[in-house]
C-alpha cells in the first residue's frame, strides 16, 4: 500500500511540474542537487527535458527508504516555487496595469487641455466676431483726371521708337509687297 501512496504522490509531482516554467524547472533541478556545480546537467535543455530529468530522479529505487518524506518535501517545495512564481505573475501584472492606467490619464490629462485650448480659442473667435465691423465702404477719391488723349498702340510693338529715328518706317512696314 505505501508504494501505491508513493506512486500517486509521484505523478501528482510530474503533473505539477508540467504547469512550471522552464526557469522554475532548473532551480528545481539545483534544489534537488542533480542540476550539477554549475547547472551543466540543466542548460540548454528544453522543458521537456527538465521534466524528464526530475521524473527519473523522483522514481529511482534509492527513493524507497526515505521515498514518502522525500517526496512530500519535494511536493511542498513546489508548492512553494508556485506560490512565489503566482505573486511575481500578479506583481508583474500589477504594474503593468499601473502602468496603462497612468498612461490612460496622461492620455485624458492631454486631451482636457486640447480641449480647454480649443474652447479658449473658439470664444476668442466668437468675441472678435461679436465686435461691430466698421463696414463703411471708402471710394478713392479721383487722382487726376485724363484730358489727353490715350496714345494709340502700334500694332508693331518692336518698333515703338523709330518714329524718332525713321519717321516714315509705318508707311514703309505697311506697303504692299
Amino acid at each position: 500500500m505505501a508504494s501505491s501512496e508513493v506512486e500517486r504522490l509521484q505523478f501528482e509531482i510530474i503533473r505539477e511540474l508540467c504547469g512550471l516554467p522552464r526557469d522554475l524547472l532548473a532551480d528545481l533541478c539545483d534544489f534537488l542537487f542533480i542540476a550539477g556545480g554549475t547547472l551543466e546537467h540543466v542548460t540548454g535543455k528544453s522543458h521537456a527535458a527538465l521534466i524528464t530529468l526530475i521524473s527519473n530522479h523522483i522514481q529511482r529505487e534509492e527513493l524507497e527508504d526515505n521515498g514518502m518524506t522525500d517526496l512530500l518535501l519535494l511536493k511542498d517545495n513546489i508548492t512553494e516555487i508556485q506560490e512565489v512564481a503566482t505573486l511575481r505573475q500578479q506583481k508583474t501584472q500589477e504594474a503593468e496595469l499601473q502602468e496603462e492606467q497612468m498612461k490612460k490619464e496622461e492620455k485624458q490629462e492631454r486631451i482636457r487641455k486640447e480641449i480647454e485650448a480649443l474652447q479658449l480659442q473658439l470664444a476668442e473667435t466668437q468675441n472678435e466676431e461679436d465686435k461691430p465691423v466698421n463696414r463703411e465702404i471708402k471710394t478713392p477719391a479721383p487722382s487726376r483726371i485724363l484730358t489727353e488723349p490715350t496714345p494709340q498702340l502700334s500694332p508693331y510693338p518692336m518698333a515703338q521708337g523709330f518714329e524718332n529715328i525713321w519717321p516714315n518706317w509705318r508707311a514703309w512696314a505697311e506697303r504692299p509687297a
